[in-house]
């Protein structure tokens, strides 16, 4: 499964949820299937005891404009075994095992002054964000498993995505205040512990955790259930 398109958080109306399948787990997984020990506004959060699988982990966080997951895939995917994508302002870096990455992920074998030789490039760049943006990009030279070049500003200003066997994190710029999501929170799964910190303290009935709940009893409120979110298109 591949990451969800971050360039599209800051374009996105504020009065829908941009549709991410990994917070949407997430967030089934602690409404659906989370036994909260405690969670309290006086917390700002809680913990509890969720599936030891299906993912073994998983976590979403956000700090102001600051935002990232991390979650379990196949080890092997369309962007190969392990890569790594850096984008800062203008400069843009990436590394890839095997060399030349995935098919038509925009990272070729080969490149010099943005020309370009190899990489399994046989039609257009795949649609998501990492992919476009190695097509976008100027690359200055690429040899075998990396390179850098430059690429323009904004739209997002910080992106990173990297993964490692089973393992794939990303971390972005996003809206300081979404109307979906509170501005700082972690949410985290890692096998059957869940753990829940966000501020403000009472969170979003939104992200699946309830705002006050001991031994696995809501005493007040209860997250709203997925049918009554309204969802912006993918």
């Amino acid at each position: 499964m591949s990451a969800p398109e971050q360039q599209n958080y800051s374009a996105a109306p504020t009065d829908v949820i941009v549709k991410n399948p990994h917070r949407e787990h997430l967030a089934e997984v602690l409404r659906e299937n989370t036994f909260w020990l405690i969670t309290c506004p006086c917390l700002c959060g809680g913990w509890g005891i969720g599936p030891a699988s299906n993912p073994c982990l998983v976590a979403d966080a956000k700090c102001l404009c600051l935002e990232g997951e991390s979650y379990t895939e196949d080890c092997w995917t369309d962007y190969g075994l392990c890569f790594s994508l850096q984008k800062t302002c203008c400069c843009i870096s990436h590394c890839a095992c095997p060399p030349g990455g995935g098919a038509n992920d925009g990272v070729p074998l080969f490149a010099c002054c943005n020309m370009r030789w190899g990489g399994q490039e046989s039609g257009a760049a795949k649609p998501e964000s990492q992919a476009q943006l190695m097509q976008d990009a100027f690359l200055l030279f690429y040899f075998l498993i990396e390179g850098c070049g430059f690429i323009h500003c904004c739209d997002p200003l910080v992106l990173g995505s990297s993964k490692c066997c089973c393992l794939r994190s990303t971390h972005f710029t996003a809206d300081c205040c979404p109307n979906d999501r509170p501005c700082c929170f972690q949410k985290q799964k890692t096998c059957c512990c869940v753990s829940v910190h966000r501020m403000p303290c009472t969170g979003s009935s939104r992200d699946g955790v309830p705002a006050c709940a001991v031994c696995g009893q809501v005493i007040f409120g209860a997250p709203v259930p997925p049918e009554q979110v309204p969802l912006a298109p993918a």
